[in-house]
């Protein structure tokens, strides 16, 4: 529970500025990914595929966009878990 509000206040900063249809997209393939790998039987979190289209989105304005600092220790903490 705390890593869930802590990965919510992460990625509720100003700096995730994404346009509601780009949060509709987001969303959309989250759910693909989530709803591809239980079905391929691949351990996914659904958090690590809410993040990634989160990222995606955000990248597709512009790459500048993304706060890369964040995005790399997001990576690195997925990696160690």
């Amino acid at each position: 529970m705390a890593s869930a509000k802590r990965s919510i206040k992460t990625m509720s900063r100003p700096s995730f500025c994404i346009q509601p249809q780009q949060g509709i997209a987001a969303d959309l393939a989250a759910s693909g990914t989530n709803l591809t790998d239980s079905h391929v039987s691949v351990a996914l979190s659904p958090t690590h595929g809410i993040n990634s289209t989160i990222f995606g989105a955000d990248a597709s304005r512009r790459i500048l966009a993304v706060r890369w600092g964040v995005t790399c220790n997001i990576l690195i903490a997925w990696v160690l878990t």
